[in-house]
């Protein structure tokens, strides 16, 4: 922003509801008034409940290959069909006296819910059936997640604008070289970066600007202009209804004006930076989406393999009647990993590699992203991956597999497909294939069409597509057609090495609750601007709804132990996605460099779903 000038905001003439300036100074501080202001009662009571969510989000306690006997809360709907084990727990913990679930595989996952345990009772492993306790009123550690706004920590704030990006570019809450003005910029520098200081109440920060004043407002109700102060002036942070990211931010000090929203116009300019001042409403135009940046007291993570690991992709398997827990890793052969838990503390130790015998042609030793699956029988475990043929470095890559007879094991994918899967076709080549089963037994393929590789057409957006599939035993079908699914424009946090483009890649896909996600990694890899994002859908083949904030970030993560001792977590994403075995609970297992330096390493996070719908992880 060097060289730009600041706009002086323009002051709303409005009817004054303020005390004579004597009177008004007599009256309690401002910013505990505002908690005792019936205008916000409501913003304040959600803002308890969402708390309250978060504080007692309870883990039920599972026992796998177990059934409890009777006792279903309801003489019909028992089991109810269709759910996934998380689903069933989320139907109990909303039906009146259930206290115990029994959960299996059939029906697209049936769920019984049940008032006691009654007679416990073994159960065949091929029914896959978990007999599961809801604790009660036992509270679990509260989800670490900087989307609720925290002192210490740096925020960019996006005024959440009724047109996707590019469209309404001038969105970020921002202030000039001078630091004597506040308005709306179209990029998230340095200048539009806003620590949190606490207030002393709950939710209510100031906004320390990097420069060292303060966004602030007059507390005279004649005016609703904001404006840099080296006075600080308290904002309580409002959550929009469930959503996790998007607040309202109210001006604290003036509880006794009717205009004290922070607010934006409902059209935009696309010629220079557009206003920000207070309003007398909490609306569509008063909604802003935080961006975490960067921690004063940043998280220690725990890296989860004794080796590093790009494009981590992790899966629970069965081993002489126990649940192993692999991770399969970009390059060479292959390297398979595995450990006995799925969690933040897990190790994953190196087995070997997963390819053996003579490969064909289309393959060569520059093997990307690879992703196990279980053909129908159940009898072959296949490997898909992306390469380039041998002999042809300045080739693309296309996709194609390996299969083992064995399970998943070190040197087990000895026959592979002949040559890559005939699919998008791009120019630029197919990379990061993942399956997916749903829960009525259909299998889909999906990846990226590489449009933005170069030399060659290169695009600004990236696709990912989805093709229904068969595999039975080492025969892999296409069925139908295939449809892109998701392309990567319409979030300014996703960039490209083409420049002004956004690239998606890495799709990943699971059901939760009836809802499909599929989750993407974004920007450049190896670099700050590379992430993790989320869309959903009611529908397998879309449309999808992007989530408009990142689900791992640069500035969402922390740092961990390197070769120079504690550095910075750069570049998270590519992710995969696990439930525990036992638990149900989803895992995230995702890759980041330590340091500048691209040697990537696995890290494994909680994953929960919020109210709102959409996942968040804990960090």
């Amino acid at each position: 922003m060097v060289g730009r000038v600041g706009i002086i905001l323009i002051l709303v003439a409005t009817t004054t509801l303020a005390l004579p300036v004597d009177e008004a100074a007599q009256q309690e501080d401002p910013v505990l008034a505002v908690f005792r202001d019936a205008d916000v009662t409501n913003h304040v009571q959600t803002d308890i409940a969402a708390a309250e969510e978060d504080r007692y989000l309870t883990e039920y306690r599972c026992e796998l290959n177990v059934n409890f006997q009777g006792h279903c809360v309801a003489t019909t709907n028992c089991p109810a069909k269709g759910l996934s084990l998380q689903a069933c727990k989320t139907l109990c913990d909303n039906t009146s006296g259930c206290k115990v679930i029994v959960h299996n595989k059939y029906n697209g996952g049936s769920c019984y819910l049940k008032r006691e345990k009654g007679n416990t009772v073994p159960d065949a492993p091929q029914h896959e059936t978990r007999g599961c306790v809801k604790p009660q009123n036992i509270p679990s550690r509260t989800p670490i997640t900087p989307y609720t706004p925290t002192a210490g920590w740096t925020y960019v704030l996006e005024a959440a604008r009724a047109k996707n990006w590019p469209a309404c570019a001038y969105r970020f809450a921002s202030y000039p070289g001078s630091c004597n003005s506040v308005d709306l910029w179209k990029s998230a520098g340095g200048n539009q970066h806003w620590m949190l200081e606490s207030a002393g109440q709950p939710s209510t920060f100031y906004l320390k600007a990097s420069c060292g004043s303060y966004l602030g407002y007059q507390r005279s109700c004649s005016s609703n202009v904001m404006t840099m102060t080296r006075t600080k002036s308290a904002f309580k942070f409002i959550r929009v209804g469930t959503n996790h990211f998007t607040y309202y931010l109210l001006a604290a000090g003036r509880s006794h004006c009717p205009l004290r929203y922070a607010s934006f116009p409902g059209s935009c300019t696309t010629r220079g930076a557009d206003k920000i001042d207070l309003w007398l409403a909490a609306g569509t135009n008063q909604r802003f989406r935080i961006h975490p940046v960067s921690s004063r007291s940043p998280h220690t993570h725990t890296v989860n393999a004794d080796a590093p690991c790009a494009d981590p992709y992790a899966f629970s398997t069965v081993n002489e009647g126990r649940t192993v827990y692999k991770m399969q890793c970009t390059g060479g052969a292959l390297t398979l990993s595995s450990s006995s838990t799925i969690g933040p503390s897990s190790v994953f130790r190196r087995e070997g590699t997963c390819l053996s015998g003579s490969v064909p042609a289309w393959i060569s030793g520059h093997r990307w992203a690879p992703e196990n699956t279980v053909d129908a029988t159940g009898k072959f475990n296949l490997v898909f991956f992306s390469s380039i043929p041998a002999g042809r470095p300045n080739g693309v890559h296309r996709i194609g597999w390996a299969a083992s007879a064995k399970g998943a094991s070190k040197g087990a994918y000895s026959k592979y497909s002949q040559h890559s899967l005939h699919l998008s076709n791009a120019p630029g080549g197919e990379i990061d294939p993942t399956v997916f089963h749903d829960s009525d037994g259909k299998m889909y393929l999906s990846w990226k069409s590489d449009d933005n590789a170069c030399p060659g057409p290169c695009q600004a957006t990236t696709r990912l597509w989805l093709q229904e599939i068969a595999i039975r035993g080492t025969s892999v079908s296409m069925l139908g057609p295939k449809r892109v699914i998701m392309d990567s424009s319409g979030l300014w946090w996703v960039t490209s090495f083409i420049n002004g483009g956004a690239l998606a890649e890495g799709p990943e896909l699971i059901k939760h609750a009836g809802m499909y996600y599929l989750f993407f990694a974004a920007g450049r890899y190896c670099q700050d601007s590379y992430s993790e994002g989320v869309a959903r859908s009611t529908s397998i083949w879309g449309p999808y709804e992007k989530m408009p904030v990142p689900l791992l970030s640069t500035g969402l993560v922390g740092r961990a132990r390197g070769q120079h001792g504690m550095e910075k977590l750069i570049g998270p994403g590519h992710a995969s996605f696990v439930q525990d075995a036992t638990t149900g609970s989803w895992f995230a297992v995702w890759h980041a460099s330590i340091g500048q330096n691209c040697n990537r390493f696995p890290f494994i996070s909680r994953m929960l779903f919020g109210k709102d719908g959409w996942p968040r992880i804990e960090l």
